[in-house]
């Protein structure tokens, strides 16, 4: 059986990480060019937990897509997003291969909201456990919170600090022994990638998040980066607004909203709507996490079409320094394994598991994709579209 490439997202609730795999799989798919080399398919298994089921890629696909149709066609200027968060912890698995080789590599994204990340938390020790296993690990980045709001909000929204402390608590080196990969991935982030102000965004993240990069900078053989990914391309973040419910006075339906001046409200699908006498809007009690008010944010659609940037960038790291880490597990022990191997059959475990890592994929032919997706520069150098690495 082949061993998985664990790796663990964190991030806050509704801030996207779900999107990002959605987007990573259509980018992957739909990339002529990338098809050439590597084959990609979702190998996520359906299940229900917790009174939720889990939303198969190609249905969240469907579902922005549907969204960006929507929005486009219907006039509605400004809308909310992210109307469904997850209250669990959900496992996708995405499989990668090489053209026309039934072998092949299976990465395990699992999908963990930054309240899990807190001790009180009825899951931390599952987080934990997981996270004993992962050798990369993915921190999500709400960048509209993290540019525009206040830092007591964007570390309430991101999870910053207690994503920080379950860090320090958990991810290391082993001096040096056990090589890690952590990347930072700002996304809805496509107006400051449009206005060619994505480099703010990345000196925003080192220093909100400089306690955490600090601590893993200072470990050894610790790969840290930086790729913000756009994972719709024509969305466009537009403003923060104070976060209200209207309430119907005739039906007594709740709807996401914000003030208008003082005569009228904007429902979360973005239709303006002059207040009833006996309407009733009231502070968003939901918007309220840990005595801080959370602001809505809100959206624009600038046209249809759904055009991921960066997301393939993702992936391909991850399977570059799994195969760096590899070569180096079976450099430094095949000497020893070879020479113990068949009389000592407790070593055995171990000889498969180096084996299994890349799914059984020869790791001199994938070295020559890696190889040539530099070339042809699929694989995007530092400071393209801005993918920074310490």
């Amino acid at each position: 059986m082949n061993e998985e490439i664990k790796v663990l997202m964190v991030g806050g609730r509704r801030c996207g990480k779900t999107s990002v795999l959605a987007s990573i799989f259509q980018q992957m798919t739909h990339d002529d060019r990338l098809s050439n080399y590597l084959t990609i398919s979702d190998a996520t298994v359906a299940e229900e937990k917790g009174g939720e089921r889990k939303e198969g890629l190609n249905d969240k696909i469907n579902e922005l897509k549907q969204m960006l149709r929507q929005k486009r066609h219907d006039n509605s200027s400004v809308f909310l997003v992210d109307k469904n968060p997850t209250n669990t912890y959900w496992d996708y698995k995405l499989r990668l291969s090489l053209p026309k080789k039934e072998e092949s590599v299976c990465i395990n994204f699992r999908d963990s909201a930054g309240e899990y990340f807190v001790k009180s938390s009825t899951n931390s020790s599952s987080t934990e456990a997981y996270m004993r296993e992962c050798d990369i690990f993915v921190v999500v980045v709400d960048t509209p919170y993290l540019m525009e709001a206040n830092d007591e909000v964007c570390d309430n929204v991101n999870r910053i600090d207690d994503i920080t402390n379950f860090i320090k608590n958990n991810v290391n080196t082993a001096d040096g022994k056990d090589a890690k990969m952590v990347i930072y991935v700002p996304i809805k982030c496509e107006k400051w990638y449009n206005e060619n102000h994505i480099d703010a965004v990345n000196e925003k993240i080192k220093m909100a998040y400089s306690s955490q990069i600090d601590y893993l900078r200072g470990q050894k053989h610790m790969l840290v980066g930086i790729i913000p990914m756009l994972t719709i391309g024509n969305i466009e973040f537009v403003e923060l607004k104070e976060a209200f419910v209207h309430i119907n006075g005739h039906t007594g339906k709740e709807t996401r909203c914000c003030k208008v001046g003082s005569k009228n409200v904007r429902m979360e699908d973005g239709t303006l709507v002059p207040l009833g006498e006996m309407d009733v809007v009231n502070e968003d009690a939901h918007a309220v996490v840990n005595n801080i008010k959370r602001p809505y944010s809100w959206y624009r659609v600038k046209n249809d079409h759904f055009a991921p940037v960066n997301c393939d960038q993702l992936p391909l790291r991850i399977i570059s320094f799994v195969l760096i880490k590899y070569k180096k597990l079976k450099k430094e022990n095949a000497t020893w394994i070879e020479r113990f191997f068949d009389r000592n059959t407790l070593l055995k475990p171990l000889f498969e598991k180096y084996n299994n890592y890349l799914g059984r994929i020869n790791p001199n032919e994938l070295s020559d994709v890696v190889a040539a997706l530099k070339k042809d520069n699929i694989w995007k150098n530092q400071g393209v579209d801005g993918i920074f690495f310490y």
